[in-house]
């Protein structure tokens, strides 16, 4: 497993097994889903560089964009539902809302965090979640 250690300035992200350093930087971005009507309410997506984690969550968002936009996605995605015997009961318009949601749902914010609550992120299943919501609480600045 990885996990974050912070040695001023530095976070580092290492192989907790191996010891292996995998990453340094002075900053940390996190790349999440957050849906807070759900249970569990976020989904860590990705973590470290806040350069290569910029540049996934704004592929990430263009991507999803295109395929609300995009018909043969659409044909696609009832085309598998086809061969598992199964009808999509989703429309064309509902196909477009459920990618628009899922941009809407993704969130990142990069900066200098507590490296305790970036392990548990890391370590517990919808612990960014709540990571998330004491970030809104505290009223912090979000890169995007």
């Amino acid at each position: 497993m990885n996990k974050y250690k912070y040695e001023e300035p530095y976070y580092i992200l290492y192989n907790d097994n191996t010891g292996e350093e995998l990453w340094r930087g002075e900053k940390v971005a996190v790349a999440l889903s957050y849906q807070p009507e759900l249970e569990i309410s976020g989904t860590l997506l990705k973590h470290g560089s806040p350069e290569k984690v910029e540049a996934w969550f704004r592929n990430t968002r263009t991507r999803f964009y295109s395929a609300s936009n995009d018909l043969s996605i659409y044909n696609k995605i009832n085309k598998a539902f086809s061969r598992l015997g199964k009808k999509s009961s989703m429309s064309y318009e509902e196909h477009k809302r459920f990618f628009l949601s899922e941009i809407e749902s993704l969130k990142l914010v990069s900066g200098k965090f507590n490296v305790e609550e970036l392990n548990k992120c890391i370590e517990i299943t919808g612990y960014i979640g709540k990571f998330y919501e004491s970030l809104i609480e505290k009223n912090a600045e979000f890169k995007i």
